[in-house]
């Protein structure tokens, strides 16, 4: 027996310096944090007392990149875990916590704040597919990091935020959900997912850190939902939701060359960082700005063309390409020098299409050469905005029944339309300033058209022949006009013009107006349900003539009349006993 307590009494005291052997750390404030674990690996408890003081800390990244590590116990005393503490350890299978520890808890070898609402750390040797638990809001920064033998995980609806890092380098993660309770995607999310090949962002993301999917090499299309008011996707491109700054490129995307919508102003940091198979990118004229690395490590990439001016540049825009990439600008665009981000400046080439002239990188139709129907021409052509319609560029276009003008337009120039006899339908934009004379003379079929507030000036002879044409809608003040706008018109067309506008007087050009003031009132009685139909009453001046039209979709409107009205009194009474047929139904009023 004395030789026995002997010995104990002699290895006894050895215990704290092989426990003292495995950790560097840090005393602050009578309490020990953990800096970097120094052990060979295996399991690991963290005591709960260093030098008789009190452990209480992990610092930032203790054990990251502990190659051997698979299996640590964290004791009831630990109350705070720095950031990346358990980063990139790839043996690593689980983290346990003590029962009675006041801030964290494991669930399966998962680490969480104690309410688990927060995954602070899923050990990156866990494999197979993982369920996260109900009740959790949050996924920490590097939460996933380097679970390379994870195949699936299950994100529940209740998360809100994915922290930056998540997942990265989970490179064996083929799909996640990202549910719609997510706002939140941090910097580097996804980074080096690279078997994953489709995403959709929810409604209700409002912010996509930079590089979030990164590396991510057969990442063929990022898609958002459509209700998403920070975020839009075209073609499979993450864009914000007005599509002025086009945020990423997914690095798996069928096909060699690209061309940046001109709607885009801005080029995001790494937008198209390591797409590897392009070669060609055209940049459309819109884009003034492109940030830090947006094409950093493209190595096939051997031309970039550019549309517009010089844009400005963050820095290393083409970092890591290879030395035969050339930028190409137009001869009409300002700003270019010899260079751009340190690569070759060249002056390019731009061959006109068809029916177009090009005049100070603008375009302006010439002469239609389509098939007829319902036109709608294009805002763009060859990269460059269309900005007018010329002189005679529809004349005689018989078979052409409705042509919606593109808001690119500024000018709709003399006699554009002459003698388009089917022509039915004309939608004009608010950017439009003048329309030229002649320009619908002839259009027999025409009956309504309306002028949007930006037209200023009406030439001369501008409605001459138009026989079928009953009414002129004019949005704006009264604009300035020809001789003889509607020579050879029969004399039944009214001018309608809006409360609040200025310049009208009783007749234009000789044509009567009247002021369009119709209004359906919903503050009165008559709204609502009445004896199994919907009404509301419609007032405005007496013998105003007004059409309800209806639509079942205001996303992408197409309105038919239900009917026509002539008000012969204070008000008058609608209703639409067909309006339970539909899910939605929609209502508007207009002039004839």
């Amino acid at each position: 027996m004395p030789l026995l307590r002997l010995l104990l009494a002699l290895l006894l005291p050895a215990l704290p310096v092989a426990v003292k052997a495995q950790f560097n750390y840090a005393t602050v404030n009578g309490t020990i944090t953990v800096t970097e674990y120094t052990g060979s690996g295996g399991a690991v408890t963290i005591p709960g007392t260093i030098n008789g003081l009190p452990v209480t800390g992990i610092g930032y990244d203790a054990f990251g990149s502990c190659t051997g590590l698979t299996v640590v116990s964290i004791g009831s005393s630990v109350t705070n875990i720095g950031d990346h503490a358990f980063y990139n350890c790839p043996s690593l299978t689980a983290l346990a916590v003590a029962a009675l520890n006041s801030a964290y808890s494991s669930v399966d070898g998962v680490l969480f704040d104690k309410s688990r609402t927060t995954l602070i750390q899923c050990p990156a040797g866990k494999t197979g597919s993982y369920a996260i638990l109900n009740g959790v809001t949050r996924l920490g920064d590097s939460a996933f990091y380097g679970c390379a033998r994870l195949s699936g995980v299950t994100i529940p609806n209740g998360v809100t935020s994915i922290g930056e890092s998540a997942f990265a380098n989970c490179t064996s993660l083929a799909g996640v959900t990202i549910p719609d309770s997510v706002t939140n995607i941090g910097d580097s999310a996804f980074y080096g997912c690279s078997r994953l090949v489709s995403v959709t962002i929810p409604g209700g993301v409002g912010n996509i850190g930079d590089g979030a999917f990164e590396w991510c090499f057969r990442l063929t299309a990022i898609t958002v939902d459509p209700l998403n008011s920070a975020y839009g996707s075209l073609d499979g491109v993450l864009f914000d939701k007005s599509h002025a700054t086009l945020v990423a490129y997914p690095e798996g995307k069928a096909g060699t060359s690209y061309t940046v919508p001109n709607t885009v102003t801005r080029i995001g940091d790494q937008a198209f960082w390591y797409c590897a198979s392009l070669t060609n990118v055209t940049i459309g004229y819109g884009v003034t700005n492109i940030g830090s690395g947006a094409f950093a490590n493209c190595p096939s990439l051997a031309s970039l063309y550019f549309e517009g001016n010089a844009p400005s540049a963050g820095s290393d825009v083409f970092y890591g390409d290879n030395n035969r990439l050339t930028v190409y600008y137009l001869p009409w665009n300002t700003g270019w020098g010899t260079t751009f981000g340190g690569l070759p400046a060249m002056l390019g080439t731009l061959t006109t299409p068809p029916g177009y002239t090009i005049s100070n990188g603008a375009l302006t139709i010439t002469r239609y050469t389509g098939a007829g129907g319902a036109v709608t021409l294009p805002g763009t052509a060859a990269g460059l905005p269309v900005t007018s319609i010329g002189e005679l560029a529809f004349y005689d276009c018989a078979g052409v029944t409705s042509i919606t003008v593109p808001n690119s337009v500024t000018s709709i120039g003399t006699w554009a339309f002459e003698s388009c006899s089917n022509l039915a339908s004309v939608t004009i934009p608010n950017s439009v300033t003048n329309i030229g004379e002649g320009t619908f003379s002839g259009c027999a079929r025409l009956a309504s058209i309306t002028i949007p507030s930006s037209v200023t000036s009406i030439g001369s002879w501008t409605f001459q022949s138009c026989t079928g044409l009953a009414s002129l809608y004019f949005e704006g003040n009264a604009p300035s006009f020809g001789s003889d706008v509607f020579a050879g018109d029969n004399n039944r067309i009214t001018v309608y013009y809006m409360p609040g506008t200025t310049g009208w007087g009783t007749t234009f050009d000789g044509l009567p107006t009247m002021l369009w003031n119709a209004q359906g009132q919903a503050a009165i009685g008559g709204f609502g349900l009445r004896a199994n139909q919907f009404g509301f009453n419609i007032t405005g001046s007496s013998n105003l003539v007004v059409v309800v039209q209806a639509s079942t979709n205001l996303a992408n409107p197409a309105w038919y009349p239900l009917q026509t009205n002539t008000l012969n009194g204070a008000s008058l009474y609608f209703s639409d006993p067909q309006w339970t047929n539909y899910a939605s139904r929609f209502y508007r009023l207009a002039a004839p």
